[in-house]
Formats: structure tokens, C-alpha cells, sequence
């Protein structure tokens, strides 16, 4: 996961703190998800991501952080009506909230999905992506 980790910095012009923060929210969303035992078998496949999990940043307070608040807001109103779009925007909240751009939400769950299908193959990440439709929401 440290080579997903410097790909996000280089590419998005992040700090580390912030790349790592923002992979665990993505994890914790996942592991939320799927649950524990499916879960247990990607992180396995994944040397480092059970790290990250617990990196996982709330959302800060400030022009980023408040961005961060309203989409977890949003995520919460939409969830509450039983819409996966709700999903989608609570998870693009927690990405704000660990120092991501709203505009950088999409790429960085792009390269995660691209690093996880180098990794595991392509059948592997359609299979999560089916479980997963917040994921497509959020590809940019």
C-alpha cells in the first residue's frame, strides 16, 4: 500500500498524512460494506492496508473540513431515504475530511480502484465494484 500511497501524493500533490488518511476512510467505507470476513480476504491481499484502516481521519473543521461536514451530511440525509447516492456523497464527505479536494474525490478513488485491479486482476475488482456501486458513483 506505501506504493498506492506515493502514487496519491504525486499525483493529486497531497501530503502523505493526507493520502493515508484519505485510503483508510476509503477502507473503513469498504470494510463498512462488505463486513468483516469479505473484507478480511482483500486486506489480506493487500500488504498494509489493515494499517491504513486505522488512519482514518473525522472530518476537520475549515473550508476543507466544512466541505468534509456537509457531504457527510448529505451522505446522512440521502441514507436516510435508502438511496446509494447517499453513500456515495457520505464517502465523498470522509475523503474531504481527511484533506482531499472535492475535485480530487474521484481520481483518487480512480487510482485506488486501478491499484487494487493491478493487484488482484480485473475479475477480482468487478466483482468488489458490483458489491460496491457507491464506488462507480464516485470514478473519475
Amino acid at each position: 500500500m506505501n506504493d498506492f500511497i506515493q502514487i496519491v501524493t504525486r499525483s493529486l500533490g497531497t501530503t502523505e498524512g493526507t493520502a493515508r488518511s484519505a485510503t483508510g476512510s476509503l477502507l473503513g467505507f469498504i470494510k463498512g460494506q462488505l463486513g468483516e470476513g469479505e473484507f478480511s480476504k482483500l486486506v489480506e491481499k493487500l500488504p498494509g492496508a489493515g494499517d491504513l484502516l486505522g488512519q482514518k481521519a473525522e472530518p476537520r473543521a475549515g473550508a476543507d473540513g466544512l466541505g468534509g461536514v456537509l457531504g457527510n451530511l448529505a451522505g446522512k440525509m440521502a441514507s436516510s431515504m435508502g438511496s446509494d447516492l447517499g453513500s456515495a456523497a457520505g464517502l465523498a464527505g470522509e475523503l474531504q475530511g481527511s484533506g482531499l479536494k472535492l475535485d480530487q474525490a474521484g481520481s483518487f478513488v480512480t487510482m485506488f480502484v486501478d491499484f487494487v485491479r493491478d493487484k488482484l486482476g480485473a475479475g477480482s475488482v468487478d466483482g468488489l465494484l458490483a458489491k460496491l456501486p457507491e464506488l462507480k458513483k464516485l470514478l473519475g
